[in-house]
């Protein structure tokens, strides 16, 4: 992949990502307690449409799109359920976005030790 295609592919990416997010920012602000079940699933859908557009159209294989989409599934999944037992929007935002962070953490630190970029740690 050419840096120019790279290139290309993240700036795509990242106006979807904005577009979601200002989606988003935009639905809390008009409802503050969060949106009731039909909206929000509207929201997600929509995000998942954007998202994935996006990628398509920037030349992303299907195969890494199609991923990106149950994973992005399951995720509304976790917020659904979530969000019945809480009953919190902003819990579950924070609930998910936690689980989200700690899980890209163990991701990156998986791939350090994967490229061996990690050295021992010398125990006295």
């Amino acid at each position: 992949m050419t840096p120019e295609v790279l290139s290309r592919r993240v700036d795509l990416t990242m106006t979807g990502v904005g577009v979601v997010a200002f989606g988003y920012l935009a639905a809390l602000v008009a409802v503050p307690s969060g949106p009731d079940g039909p909206v929000l699933l509207a929201l997600v859908a929509g995000a998942l449409v954007v998202l994935a557009g996006a990628e398509l159209i920037a030349g992303a294989p299907p195969r890494s799109v199609g991923l990106f989409a149950l994973l992005y599934a399951v995720l509304a999944a976790i917020s659904w359920g979530l969000l019945a037992v809480v009953d919190s929007f902003a819990t579950v935002t924070l609930l998910l976005a936690g689980g989200v962070a700690l899980l890209a953490y163990g991701l990156h630190r998986y791939e350090l030790v994967a490229l061996g970029l990690v050295g021992d740690v010398d125990e006295h």
